[in-house]
């Protein structure tokens, strides 16, 4: 069997784009407010899948590198979040807790990302820092067809200091 065609016969195109926005920031800010800036959004770039009958991954580690489950054939490489945090004290570490979510397509299976991996940003002289996430992305692994398109959603992050 040429496996290329058995591919191109259950292959799935998926657009992954994971909104920031709004986080849960412990002094009230918020992307746009002038303390946090989007320099690049997490997203975990488009893909596709040939199988849903186990769990599958792509680790997007902060560094930018990933790795990826075969069954995920990747089309365009996911790309880590980086964020400006803005006016905090000079030279603070905030602590920074971030929730699990899901991502959705409508009515389709959501894929659940979860084990973030982040610098740990110190703010400058000036009380800036630059912040650099990453995630695992996880497939639900019950057979469920995941329809072509975009996934999105929100997550909060908490950042205390």
């Amino acid at each position: 069997m040429n496996i290329n065609k058995m591919w191109a016969s259950s292959l799935v195109l998926i657009t992954i784009l994971l909104a920031f926005t709004p986080p849960t920031i412990a002094w009230s800010c918020h992307i746009g407010d002038g303390c946090l800036t989007s320099v690049e959004d997490l997203h975990f770039g488009t893909f596709g899948l040939s199988d849903n009958d186990a769990a599958y991954t792509i680790v997007l580690a902060a560094d930018n590198t990933f790795v990826n489950s075969p069954q995920i054939i990747i089309g365009t490489d996911p790309q880590r979040g980086e964020y400006l945090i803005e006016n905090l004290p000079p030279f603070t570490a905030p602590a920074i807790v971030i929730t699990d979510t899901t991502i959705n397509n409508g009515g389709n299976p959501p894929f659940s990302i979860d084990n973030y991996t982040h610098n740990n940003p110190v703010t400058d002289a000036g009380g800036n820092a630059t912040f650099l996430l990453g995630g695992t992305l996880t497939t639900t692994g019950t057979t469920a067809y995941y329809a072509t398109g975009t996934y999105s959603g929100t997550m909060d992050i908490t950042f205390t200091f």
